[in-house]
């Protein structure tokens, strides 16, 4: 019972089973009420509209990941694009694009197995030629990103098998999985201008207003059943701080990021309203993460 039980609470929280028809089939197993309430309690429902207030905006953003410097196109990137490996809370590597990974002995060379039957959001399969064409936007010889100078130890990207790549490195480096975390590093199809937004993400761009607000939907063809909750994320540029406290106090936005710590007593009186906090990573991580201070941040509980 308790297998078909695990099987149940795994198929609601990756939104492959009906709330209803999750609860017809737990009492078909006898469970008590209370256990299926608070499996309900801690699935998130899908459906609604997320504002988010951030800053950091400017007219001069753009699509193109090896531009983002600021914490508006940081929070806006991976709504469309995802990366080989991600970090996850324990600021582990943890699979993504990549299925995985391992470096041949001296660590010079890194093999990464991709992950099949991805799309992007214009219906192309997700393939090792994506991969090489964006590092290569990144390390080329006239290439303009921020992680030029992480990924400098990179000589050669090239394909191995249709889902596989081999980096070929200049000299050893073990954390290379590490930088490919980075946001910047999203993957994007073959060809791209890196002004379109077409990626393997949650979401699909249905508007960029530089300066002003990005619009998403989400993506019904998204390769993780686990994200992409809501059915559609404004985020707005708010770059005074008191504005973003006042909209968030008023309900007109749900997420604010850099709430000075002067307006947290405030906020903290406000019953619709908790506090997250990122801690600081671990200096091992890439240096596009390891040295963003400690954040505060905003949102509004759901009633």
């Amino acid at each position: 019972m308790f297998r078909e039980w695990d099987k149940l609470r795994a198929r609601l929280q990756t939104g492959g089973m009906r709330r209803r028809d999750f609860i017809v089939s737990a009492a078909a197993l006898g469970l008590p009420g209370a256990l299926v309430e608070t499996a309900l309690a801690q699935t998130p429902a899908r459906g609604g509209h997320l504002i988010l207030g951030i800053s950091g905006a400017s007219s001069a953003d753009n699509l193109d990941p090896a531009t983002w410097k600021s914490e508006f196109m940081h929070n806006v990137g991976p709504q469309l694009s995802d990366t080989l490996v991600v970090l996850d809370e324990h600021v582990a590597l943890q699979p993504s694009l990549a299925e995985s990974w391992e470096p041949r002995p001296g660590a010079k060379e890194w093999i990464f197995k991709l992950r099949k039957g991805v799309t992007f959001h214009n219906g192309k399969d997700f393939t090792a030629s994506d991969v090489i064409y964006c590092i290569n936007h990144h390390i080329g010889p006239n290439a303009k990103s921020g992680m030029k100078a992480v990924l400098s130890t990179i000589a050669e990207v090239k394909a191995t098998d249709k889902y596989e790549v081999s980096f070929q490195l200049k000299s050893p480096n073990a954390d290379l999985p590490y930088f490919l975390s980075d946001i910047h590093a999203g993957i994007f199809p073959e060809g791209s201008k890196f002004n379109d937004g077409i990626g393997t993400g949650a979401f699909v761009l249905e508007s960029f207003e530089p300066g002003v607000r990005v619009r998403v939907k989400r993506n019904p063809g998204d390769w993780r059943t686990d994200r992409g909750y809501v059915d559609s994320v404004e985020t707005i540029a708010v770059n005074d701080p008191t504005a973003r406290i006042s909209g968030l106090a008023s309900g007109s936005l749900h997420v604010i990021d850099k709430v000075p710590p002067s307006a947290v007593p405030q906020l903290k009186g406000a019953p619709a309203c908790r506090c997250l906090t990122r801690p600081r990573p671990p200096t091992r991580c890439s240096p596009c993460c390891a040295t963003r201070p400690r954040t505060t941040m905003w949102t509004c509980a759901s009633r």
